[in-house]
């Protein structure tokens, strides 16, 4: 039996290839260790972990009236980059990846006598900030089980879902009415572009990206201790971590805007939470989306969490994430890509904020250990979004260990501080904590 050579692509892989034009949509994760890793196996590991997951080790073909993953050769495939230096690993952080031109993904290995570090990107177009957790820790299963069994080779996985639809067919069919009739998340949407539009005409525009600029990734880690007393303050209020850091969010808005009533912020939401065990039969873009509007942030913080656990309450007890977004996909999969890319560049000239304050807050979520385990665990590890042109930029939030990353990619000149980095010290200061 020959082996495929194309994979269907999604409707969510065309919508994402279509933002391109908003900066590097590509997904980074960084792990820190404080032992040296085995180069010459974690290399075979990426090659097999571009064998097992097809998607991984294809580019992404786009035509007029159809697009899919197109097989590459074993010698087009994406090798593990060996550095030594800094300079040479910062190079590769903000190099570009182009899912059309090439596999989807790219690995790079400091060697340092401290410990080595490594990091994995992820073309958005092959995949979220779930589908690289998920990549990465099957690369960390081939990579230790590599050192046990050095013949292993694992099955292509060909017939797993990458789509939508294997979330939709977990759904309870009598869930179905009430979550794509509601017409509040359509009315919602609109509400979020008008308020776009004013915080575009209002807010102070970034100077466009010039050659001088480079790709940044600010990030502010928040350490154990603070994150067990924010802990401890969010309990009374039945408040989980994303709604303690989304409630700052909404507050550091307000505060850039001069305004504490009407306020809408969208938040993604991993699908994979309706999966069994959490994983996703292949890799792909599973993200969904809500959106929080809170008529008035009310006097202090406590007053603004209170609602934020009101709201995001309500929605989890009906499927929190598929919405109207969900319905629609299924409704725009028979377009051509030609049809898609028109209903997208309309999308993003209403939709995309020409502000320096975020409309869009990405909760990638926490990094389970087993996932950047290779031999041993990580000391340290990290999610970073991807990038936007100046002066859009989205704030994300990811964990490991009981530490908290709060990053953006932006555009700017190193050493001098970027709107998007006044704005993540602006949410910590919001912090009650």
């Amino acid at each position: 039996m020959s082996t495929p050579r194309r994979l269907p692509a999604t409707v969510i892989d065309l919508v994402v290839a279509y933002c391109r034009r908003l900066g590097d949509i590509v997904t980074l994760l960084e792990a820190s260790f404080a032992h040296q890793l085995d180069e010459q196996r974690l290399a075979e590991a990426f090659l097999l972990l571009q064998e097992s997951q097809p998607v991984l080790g294809s580019r992404l073909v786009i035509n007029p009236w159809q697009a899919h993953w197109e097989r590459l050769d074993p010698e087009q495939r994406s090798r593990l980059v060996v550095v030594h230096d800094t300079s040479a690993y910062e190079a590769f952080r903000i190099s570009k990846l182009d899912a059309e031109r090439g596999a989807p993904v790219q690995a790079c290995l400091f060697r340092h006598r401290d410990g080595d570090r490594l990091l994995f990107k992820l073309a958005h177009e092959a995949g979220d900030g779930g589908a690289i957790k998920e990549s990465v820790g099957l690369l960390a299963e081939i990579y230790n089980r590599l050192a046990h069994e050095p013949r292993y080779r694992p099955v292509p996985n060909w017939s797993g879902s990458r789509g939508l639809e294997q979330v939709l067919r977990r759904i309870p069919l009598r869930a179905f009415p009430g979550i794509f009739g509601n017409i509040k998340y359509f009315q919602d949407t609109l509400r979020l572009a008008r308020q776009d539009a004013l915080r575009s005409a209002a807010a102070k525009t970034s100077a466009a990206v010039t050659e001088r600029d480079q790709l940044l990734y600010p990030q502010r880690l928040i350490d154990r201790q603070r994150m067990a007393a924010l802990g401890r303050y969010g309990k009374p209020y039945g408040a989980t971590i994303t709604d303690l850091f989304l409630a700052a969010i909404f507050r550091a808005v307000a505060q850039a805007l001069g305004t504490n009533r009407d306020l809408q912020l969208t938040i993604t939401v991993d699908l994979r939470r309706y999966l069994p065990g959490g994983r996703a039969e292949g890799i792909g873009n599973l993200s969904g989306t809500e959106i929080i509007n809170l008529l008035s942030l009310g006097e202090s913080y406590a007053d603004t969490l209170t609602e934020i656990v009101r709201t995001t309450s309500e929605r989890k007890r009906n499927y929190i994430g598929i919405n109207g977004f969900s319905a629609f996909v299924p409704l725009v999969r028979p377009l051509p890509p030609r049809l898609l890319q028109t209903t997208m560049d309309v999308f993003t000239r209403r939709m995309v904020p020409r502000s320096n304050v975020p409309s869009l807050f990405s909760n990638i979520g926490i990094i389970p250990i087993p996932v950047v385990t290779f031999d041993t665990p990580a000391s340290q590890a990290r999610l970073l979004p991807s990038a936007t042109y100046p002066p859009a930029f989205v704030p994300a939030m990811s964990g490991y260990q009981g530490e908290l990353t709060l990053s953006i990619g932006t555009y700017g000149r190193p050493g001098v501080t970027t709107a998007g980095e006044q704005f993540l010290d602006r949410t910590l200061a919001e912090l009650p904590v």
